[in-house]
This record gives structure tokens, sequence and C-alpha cells, in this order.
């Protein structure tokens, strides 16, 4: 679905704009995957779009040459991609009951306060996996929030992180920091939550944290540093394994 006229809104759910497509409407559709939006929409909204609206909807794709915002009620979808050359901004929770949930920031890269921001505290649900992504030269994944994101795959964090309040990370298959995270609340990372062993916690970057820090992995990789300043590191193994120091196996 694109609008014939560049610069325009689309709203989606009980959000407005110039184009709007209700719960409804939505409703009424039937597709394997729906795209709606293109770089020459200037700004997409979506409030309250339900399980029951998007249910005949195998994946929606959202793009737009401006921002993507979720607000006002929570929203629900089998997959979903958004993808923003200015920012996401994910003021309510959202849930992909089905597949992955997708968000992407700045696909223009053109920096300064384009990003994706995150506030409200949301929460994210994934039966696949979580992945948020914003150019490295803009503001990053900002959380002005407490923030959790929960995903039967894993969750992997593209660019840097930074958070006001508490995160909570929970994923069956691995959590992957590549960037850079920091928050001044207490932050808890659960790599394996349904503790079958399979989940690493991967740090590419650092992890700073103003408060305690919760690890609970079956592995864990770590390539750059970890730091809870003058607060606690916990770490956990996940499945009931042993664990390993300096050349020890664990």
């Amino acid at each position: 679905l694109l609008s014939s006229v560049a610069g325009s809104t689309i709203g989606i759910g009980n959000a407005s704009g110039d184009i709007v497509i209700s719960g409804a409407e939505l409703q009424n559709m039937t597709a394997s995957f729906l795209i709606i939006g293109s770089s020459l929409n200037s700004g997409i909204a979506v409030d309250g779009v339900t399980a029951a609206n998007s249910n005949n909807l195998g994946a929606v794709e959202l793009n737009s040459g401006g921002n993507v915002e979720f607000s006002g009620g929570n929203s629900a979808f089998h997959a979903l991609t958004a993808n923003a050359d200015a920012r996401v901004n994910v003021f309510a929770s959202l849930t992909t009951d089905v597949g992955d949930l997708v968000l992407n920031a700045d696909e223009d890269s053109s920096g300064g306060t384009d990003g994706l921001y995150i506030q409200s505290n949301p929460t994210l649900t994934s039966a696949g996996d979580i992945t948020l992504s914003a150019s490295s030269n803009g503001a990053g994944i900002d959380a002005v929030s407490s923030v959790t994101m929960v995903a039967s795959g894993t969750i992997t964090l593209n660019d840097d992180f930074t958070g006001l309040g508490h995160a909570t990370l929970n994923a069956d298959n691995g959590i992957n920091v590549n960037g850079d995270f920091s928050s001044i609340g207490a932050t808890s990372f659960n790599a394996d939550s349904d503790a079958n062993g399979t989940g690493t916690f991967v740090v590419a970057g650092s992890v700073l944290i103003n408060g305690n820090i919760s690890i609970t992995a079956n592995d864990i990789d770590l390539a750059g540093t970890l730091s809870a300043g003058a607060s606690n590191i916990t770490i956990l193994v996940s499945d009931g394994g042993t664990i390993g120091l300096g050349n020890t196996a664990g």
C-alpha cells in the first residue's frame, strides 16, 4: 500500500494520518506479506492494532522516509519489520506472535538525532527474534524509560544502547550486544531463558551499568568489556551445568 502523494502520512489502527487504515480495515485484508509505505511517506503512526486485526496477515513491513511511531494502545502482529529513514519511536508495547520483530531506524544514515527511541516502559515480545538497529552516526537506541524484551529466538542490538531505567532482556537462543550498552538502572540479561543449553551472551562492545548486572546464559562470549561500577555482577549458568574460569573448562 503506497500513498500517491509524496510527504503524506499513514495512520494504522487508531492513529491519524493523511491515509488511515483502521484496525477493522486491516482485519479485512488477507496476505502472506503486507508492505505499507515507502521512503516517499513522511511518517507512519501505529496505535492499538490488535492480534485479531492483524491475524489474516503473515508479515507486515512498514517503510517511511520520516518516522515510524508506535504509541497509544499496544499493537500485535504475526511478524513485523519497521524501516524509518529518521526515527522509530516505541512508545507502546509490541508483540509478534508468530515471527520476528525487526526495528530499523535512520535507514539513510543521516545521523543527528535520528535513531530508535523507547519510552513509556514498553515490553517487546516476539515468537521469533528481536533485532534493533540504528545507524552508528545517529542517536543509536535510546531508552528514556525501563524496557523489557522477550524473544523465543535471539535478541540482537546492532547499535549503541543508552538506558535511563531498568532493562530486562530474556531470549531463548542468545543475546548479541553488537554496540555499547549503558544504563543507569539494574539490568538483567537471560540468554537462555528456556534453559535448554543453547543461549550464549555475546558482547562485542562494552556494557556499562550504574547498577547491578545479572547474566544467565549457557555460555558467555565477552570480546568487549563488562562493568557494574560499584554495584554487583552475577553470572549464572542456565542449564545447571558448570562454570570454568581462565583455562578451566566448564
